[in-house]
């Protein structure tokens, strides 16, 4: 036997002529090379990861800050454009920043508004003639409070309660 073959895509290693110590030194060299990329790609997953959350995490917030704007006494039915808090705090930075965040976020439509009337809720890119750029099924005066407790509240899952 006079080389190792690859497995796994590892290469493969020619121990002809090598003493037992030199080709064991080979075999674990590779090994551990093989190892170091392993962890590198799993180190870049999980970076991946993370900053998908922290993505995630800037558009909660955004939207905990839009749905702030509303009173306590608001109900599910209230639109953002019906409500002076609301518009009064700066309805349009509000709009964008969301919109925006969901873009970062790799969200496309995320189907709070129906209205098609301008092309969506304005974002903080802006296009090549100056005007905002708009994102299809965003934050705008439309959508109601209901809409957005709905698009902040977690999703269900099918994990249960441990028992007791």
């Amino acid at each position: 036997m006079s080389s190792i073959s690859g497995i796994g895509g590892a290469q493969g290693i020619n121990v002809q002529g090598m003493d037992l110590e030199t080709a064991m030194m080979a075999v674990q060299s590779n090994r551990a090379n093989l190892l170091e990329t392993q962890l590198k790609d799993q180190i870049s997953s999980v970076q991946a990861k993370n900053d998908q959350i922290s993505k995630m995490n800037q558009l909660l917030g955004s939207l905990n800050k839009a749905a702030a704007m509303f009173g306590s006494d608001a109900k599910a039915d209230t639109r953002i454009d019906g409500n002076s808090q609301f518009a009064n705090g700066g309805a349009y930075n509000v709009e964008k920043e969301v919109n925006s965040a969901y873009i970062s976020a790799g969200i496309t439509n995320p189907g709070l508004s129906d209205n098609k009337d301008g092309g969506g809720g304005l974002t903080n890119t802006l296009k090549a003639d100056g005007s905002a750029a708009r994102l299809e099924g965003g934050l705008r005066g439309d959508v109601t409070k209901g809409k957005l407790d709905g698009a902040i509240q977690p999703c269900p899952t099918s994990a249960t309660k441990p028992s007791t």
